[in-house]
Protein backbone atom coordinates (compact mmCIF):
# COMPACT_ATOMS: atom_id res chain seq x y z
CA UNK A 1 0.00 0.00 0.00
CA UNK A 2 1.51 3.31 -1.10
CA UNK A 3 1.46 6.32 1.19
CA UNK A 4 0.69 9.87 0.16
CA UNK A 5 -0.71 12.79 2.11
CA UNK A 6 -0.92 16.47 2.84
CA UNK A 7 1.39 18.54 5.05
CA UNK A 8 -0.15 21.43 6.93
CA UNK A 9 -0.85 22.97 10.30
CA UNK A 10 -4.64 22.78 10.69
CA UNK A 11 -6.17 20.26 8.33
CA UNK A 12 -9.30 18.89 10.00
CA UNK A 13 -11.54 20.26 7.23
CA UNK A 14 -9.27 19.36 4.31
CA UNK A 15 -11.17 17.92 1.35
CA UNK A 16 -8.00 16.57 -0.30
CA UNK A 17 -8.14 13.05 1.22
CA UNK A 18 -11.78 12.76 0.16
CA UNK A 19 -11.28 13.34 -3.56
CA UNK A 20 -7.75 11.90 -3.83
CA UNK A 21 -8.77 8.55 -2.35
CA UNK A 22 -11.67 8.38 -4.83
CA UNK A 23 -9.13 8.83 -7.63
CA UNK A 24 -6.80 6.11 -6.29
CA UNK A 25 -9.73 3.74 -5.96
CA UNK A 26 -11.02 4.50 -9.45
CA UNK A 27 -7.55 3.94 -10.99
CA UNK A 28 -7.11 0.76 -8.92
CA UNK A 29 -3.94 2.05 -7.27
CA UNK A 30 -3.23 0.62 -3.84
CA UNK A 31 -2.60 3.93 -2.07
CA UNK A 32 -3.99 5.80 0.91
CA UNK A 33 -4.00 9.61 1.05
CA UNK A 34 -3.69 10.83 4.63
CA UNK A 35 -3.61 14.06 6.63
CA UNK A 36 -0.20 14.84 8.11
CA UNK A 37 -0.60 17.71 10.55
CA UNK A 38 2.70 18.96 11.90
CA UNK A 39 4.56 21.90 13.39
CA UNK A 40 7.29 23.79 11.48
CA UNK A 41 10.10 22.04 13.38
CA UNK A 42 8.77 18.62 12.32
CA UNK A 43 8.56 19.44 8.61
CA UNK A 44 12.11 18.62 7.43
CA UNK A 45 12.14 15.22 9.11
CA UNK A 46 8.70 14.42 7.66
CA UNK A 47 9.70 15.56 4.15
CA UNK A 48 12.71 13.23 4.25
CA UNK A 49 10.44 10.28 5.05
CA UNK A 50 8.86 10.80 1.60
CA UNK A 51 11.98 9.19 0.10
CA UNK A 52 10.82 5.74 1.24
CA UNK A 53 9.96 3.33 -1.55
CA UNK A 54 6.32 2.94 -0.43
CA UNK A 55 5.66 6.72 -0.59
CA UNK A 56 4.41 8.54 -3.70
CA UNK A 57 4.87 12.05 -2.33
CA UNK A 58 2.77 14.73 -0.71
CA UNK A 59 0.77 17.92 -1.04
CA UNK A 60 1.91 20.94 0.92
CA UNK A 61 -0.48 23.62 2.13
CA UNK A 62 -0.31 26.86 4.08
CA UNK A 63 1.94 27.76 5.91
CA UNK A 64 4.60 25.39 4.54
CA UNK A 65 4.70 26.07 0.78
CA UNK A 66 7.79 28.30 0.98
CA UNK A 67 9.52 26.24 3.68
CA UNK A 68 9.14 22.95 1.80
CA UNK A 69 10.49 24.65 -1.34
CA UNK A 70 13.93 24.62 0.29
CA UNK A 71 13.71 20.99 1.41
CA UNK A 72 13.41 19.14 -1.91
CA UNK A 73 16.20 18.02 -4.26
CA UNK A 74 14.83 19.38 -7.54
CA UNK A 75 12.28 21.98 -8.61
CA UNK A 76 9.97 22.17 -11.57
CA UNK A 77 10.38 25.33 -13.68
CA UNK A 78 7.07 26.83 -12.50
CA UNK A 79 7.83 26.17 -8.83
CA UNK A 80 11.28 27.67 -9.30
CA UNK A 81 9.77 30.88 -10.67
CA UNK A 82 7.17 31.36 -7.96
CA UNK A 83 9.32 30.27 -5.00
CA UNK A 84 6.72 27.98 -3.43
CA UNK A 85 5.61 24.37 -3.87
CA UNK A 86 2.38 22.55 -3.10
CA UNK A 87 3.32 19.12 -4.46
CA UNK A 88 6.28 16.82 -3.83
CA UNK A 89 6.91 13.75 -5.99
CA UNK A 90 9.18 10.92 -4.85
CA UNK A 91 11.24 9.68 -7.82
CA UNK A 92 13.13 6.68 -6.38
CA UNK A 93 14.28 8.64 -3.34
CA UNK A 94 14.81 11.95 -5.17
CA UNK A 95 12.21 14.56 -4.19
CA UNK A 96 10.96 17.01 -6.81
CA UNK A 97 8.80 20.03 -6.00
CA UNK A 98 5.97 21.36 -8.19
CA UNK A 99 3.36 24.10 -7.94
CA UNK A 100 0.04 22.77 -9.22
CA UNK A 101 -1.88 25.76 -7.83
CA UNK A 102 -0.73 27.48 -11.01
CA UNK A 103 -1.17 24.69 -13.56
CA UNK A 104 -4.42 23.57 -11.91
CA UNK A 105 -5.87 27.07 -12.10
CA UNK A 106 -5.26 27.35 -15.84
CA UNK A 107 -6.51 23.82 -16.51
CA UNK A 108 -9.73 24.50 -14.62
CA UNK A 109 -10.37 27.60 -16.74
CA UNK A 110 -9.79 25.73 -19.99
CA UNK A 111 -11.51 22.44 -19.14
CA UNK A 112 -14.49 23.64 -17.08
CA UNK A 113 -15.23 27.13 -18.40
CA UNK A 114 -13.80 26.46 -21.91
CA UNK A 115 -12.03 29.79 -21.44
CA UNK A 116 -8.90 30.39 -23.52
CA UNK A 117 -6.91 33.25 -21.92
CA UNK A 118 -4.96 34.26 -25.04
CA UNK A 119 -5.70 37.86 -26.03
CA UNK A 120 -8.09 38.42 -23.11
CA UNK A 121 -8.34 41.20 -20.51
CA UNK A 122 -8.13 40.03 -16.90
CA UNK A 123 -9.07 41.79 -13.67
CA UNK A 124 -7.65 40.29 -10.46
CA UNK A 125 -8.98 41.45 -7.10
CA UNK A 126 -6.29 41.06 -4.43
CA UNK A 127 -2.49 40.84 -4.31
CA UNK A 128 -1.77 37.84 -2.06
CA UNK A 129 -0.67 34.27 -2.72
CA UNK A 130 -3.73 33.28 -4.76
CA UNK A 131 -3.31 36.34 -6.98
CA UNK A 132 0.37 35.45 -7.55
CA UNK A 133 -0.56 31.91 -8.63
CA UNK A 134 -3.24 33.19 -11.03
CA UNK A 135 -0.88 35.76 -12.57
CA UNK A 136 1.93 33.22 -13.00
CA UNK A 137 -0.42 30.91 -14.84
CA UNK A 138 -1.81 33.67 -17.05
CA UNK A 139 1.62 35.06 -17.98
CA UNK A 140 2.31 31.96 -20.07
CA UNK A 141 -1.02 32.29 -21.87
CA UNK A 142 -0.45 35.49 -23.88
CA UNK A 143 -3.20 37.51 -22.21
CA UNK A 144 -3.76 41.04 -23.48
CA UNK A 145 -3.83 42.77 -20.10
CA UNK A 146 -3.86 42.04 -16.36
CA UNK A 147 -5.17 44.66 -13.96
CA UNK A 148 -4.56 44.02 -10.26
CA UNK A 149 -6.92 45.90 -7.94
CA UNK A 150 -6.07 45.83 -4.25
CA UNK A 151 -7.09 47.79 -1.16
CA UNK A 152 -3.55 49.17 -0.94
CA UNK A 153 -2.30 49.74 -4.47
CA UNK A 154 1.31 49.72 -3.22
CA UNK A 155 1.07 46.03 -2.39
CA UNK A 156 -0.09 45.25 -5.93
CA UNK A 157 2.80 47.31 -7.36
CA UNK A 158 5.30 45.46 -5.16
CA UNK A 159 3.92 42.07 -6.17
CA UNK A 160 4.25 42.91 -9.87
CA UNK A 161 7.78 44.23 -9.30
CA UNK A 162 8.64 40.82 -7.86
CA UNK A 163 7.68 39.23 -11.17
CA UNK A 164 10.13 41.36 -13.11
CA UNK A 165 8.31 40.67 -16.38
CA UNK A 166 6.89 42.67 -19.25
CA UNK A 167 5.25 45.59 -17.47
CA UNK A 168 3.27 46.73 -20.50
CA UNK A 169 0.44 44.27 -19.94
CA UNK A 170 0.09 45.15 -16.24
CA UNK A 171 -1.93 47.84 -14.54
CA UNK A 172 -2.54 48.36 -10.83
CA UNK A 173 -5.26 50.27 -9.05
CA UNK A 174 -7.03 50.62 -5.74
CA UNK A 175 -10.33 48.75 -5.41
CA UNK A 176 -11.76 52.12 -4.34
CA UNK A 177 -10.71 53.76 -7.62
CA UNK A 178 -13.68 55.26 -9.47
CA UNK A 179 -12.34 53.72 -12.71
CA UNK A 180 -12.76 50.16 -11.35
CA UNK A 181 -16.19 49.84 -12.97
CA UNK A 182 -14.85 50.77 -16.41
CA UNK A 183 -11.97 48.25 -16.09
CA UNK A 184 -14.34 45.58 -14.83
CA UNK A 185 -16.84 46.07 -17.65
CA UNK A 186 -14.01 45.65 -20.19
CA UNK A 187 -12.78 42.40 -18.62
CA UNK A 188 -13.15 38.92 -20.11
CA UNK A 189 -12.09 37.25 -16.87
CA UNK A 190 -12.57 38.53 -13.31
CA UNK A 191 -10.83 36.69 -10.45
CA UNK A 192 -11.50 37.27 -6.77
CA UNK A 193 -8.24 36.36 -5.03
CA UNK A 194 -9.21 37.97 -1.71
CA UNK A 195 -11.06 36.47 1.27
CA UNK A 196 -14.01 38.82 0.77
CA UNK A 197 -17.20 36.72 0.78
CA UNK A 198 -15.66 33.84 2.74
CA UNK A 199 -17.91 32.21 5.28
CA UNK A 200 -17.21 32.98 8.95
CA UNK A 201 -15.07 35.98 7.99
CA UNK A 202 -15.87 39.61 8.84
CA UNK A 203 -16.75 40.15 5.17
CA UNK A 204 -18.82 37.06 4.45
CA UNK A 205 -21.79 39.09 3.16
CA UNK A 206 -19.69 41.49 1.15
CA UNK A 207 -18.56 41.61 -2.45
CA UNK A 208 -16.09 43.83 -4.27
CA UNK A 209 -18.23 44.13 -7.40
CA UNK A 210 -21.95 44.71 -7.83
CA UNK A 211 -23.97 43.10 -10.64
CA UNK A 212 -23.89 46.27 -12.77
CA UNK A 213 -20.06 46.22 -12.69
CA UNK A 214 -19.89 42.75 -14.26
CA UNK A 215 -20.22 42.27 -18.04
CA UNK A 216 -22.42 39.50 -19.45
CA UNK A 217 -19.79 37.94 -21.72
CA UNK A 218 -17.33 37.32 -18.93
CA UNK A 219 -16.11 34.50 -16.66
CA UNK A 220 -16.08 35.31 -12.95
CA UNK A 221 -13.83 33.02 -10.91
CA UNK A 222 -13.98 33.23 -7.12
CA UNK A 223 -11.04 31.54 -5.38
CA UNK A 224 -13.15 31.42 -2.18
CA UNK A 225 -15.02 28.09 -2.07
CA UNK A 226 -16.81 28.36 1.24
CA UNK A 227 -19.61 29.18 0.53
CA UNK A 228 -19.81 27.58 -2.91
CA UNK A 229 -21.90 30.51 -4.13
CA UNK A 230 -20.28 33.68 -2.82
CA UNK A 231 -21.93 37.13 -2.97
CA UNK A 232 -19.69 37.94 -5.96
CA UNK A 233 -20.80 34.81 -7.85
CA UNK A 234 -24.45 35.63 -7.11
CA UNK A 235 -23.94 39.08 -8.61
CA UNK A 236 -22.21 37.51 -11.61
CA UNK A 237 -25.24 35.25 -12.14
CA UNK A 238 -27.54 38.28 -12.00
CA UNK A 239 -25.34 39.95 -14.62
CA UNK A 240 -25.60 36.84 -16.83
CA UNK A 241 -21.88 36.04 -16.64
CA UNK A 242 -20.41 32.54 -16.42
CA UNK A 243 -19.24 31.57 -12.94
CA UNK A 244 -16.40 29.38 -11.69
CA UNK A 245 -16.53 28.20 -8.09
CA UNK A 246 -13.34 28.12 -6.03
CA UNK A 247 -13.78 24.40 -5.46
CA UNK A 248 -12.64 23.83 -9.05
CA UNK A 249 -9.23 25.34 -8.29
CA UNK A 250 -8.86 23.03 -5.31
CA UNK A 251 -9.88 20.01 -7.39
CA UNK A 252 -7.59 20.79 -10.32
CA UNK A 253 -4.48 21.43 -8.23
CA UNK A 254 -5.24 17.97 -6.80
CA UNK A 255 -5.83 16.52 -10.27
CA UNK A 256 -2.41 17.73 -11.41
CA UNK A 257 -0.77 16.37 -8.24
CA UNK A 258 -2.43 12.97 -8.71
CA UNK A 259 -1.22 12.75 -12.32
CA UNK A 260 2.34 13.66 -11.29
CA UNK A 261 2.38 10.92 -8.61
CA UNK A 262 0.78 8.19 -10.70
CA UNK A 263 1.25 8.97 -14.40
CA UNK A 264 -2.46 8.24 -14.88
CA UNK A 265 -5.35 10.49 -15.91
CA UNK A 266 -7.37 11.61 -12.91
CA UNK A 267 -11.16 11.07 -12.87
CA UNK A 268 -11.94 14.79 -12.58
CA UNK A 269 -15.75 14.60 -12.44
CA UNK A 270 -15.70 11.82 -9.84
CA UNK A 271 -13.29 13.81 -7.68
CA UNK A 272 -15.45 16.93 -7.96
CA UNK A 273 -18.67 15.05 -7.20
CA UNK A 274 -17.20 13.46 -4.08
CA UNK A 275 -15.77 16.79 -2.88
CA UNK A 276 -19.19 18.43 -3.39
CA UNK A 277 -21.00 15.70 -1.46
CA UNK A 278 -18.56 15.95 1.44
CA UNK A 279 -18.62 19.72 1.40
CA UNK A 280 -22.43 19.73 1.54
CA UNK A 281 -22.46 17.27 4.44
CA UNK A 282 -19.91 19.37 6.38
CA UNK A 283 -21.99 22.51 5.93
Amino acid sequence: MYQVGIFGEKLSHSLSPVFQNVAFEYCEIQALYEIWELSPDQLLERVNLLRQSNTLGANVTIPYKELAYNMVDELDETALQIGAINTIVNNSGVLKGYNTDITGFIRSLKEVASFLPSGKNVLILGAGGAARAAIFGLLNENVNSITVANRTEGRAVKMLDDFGVNKEIFKTMSIYDKNLTQVSLNSDLIINATSVGMQHSEMEDETLLSAHQIPRNCVVYDIVYNPLLTPLLKNAQIAGAEIMQGLWMLIFQGVDSFELWTGKSAPVQKMYKKAMETFDSQH
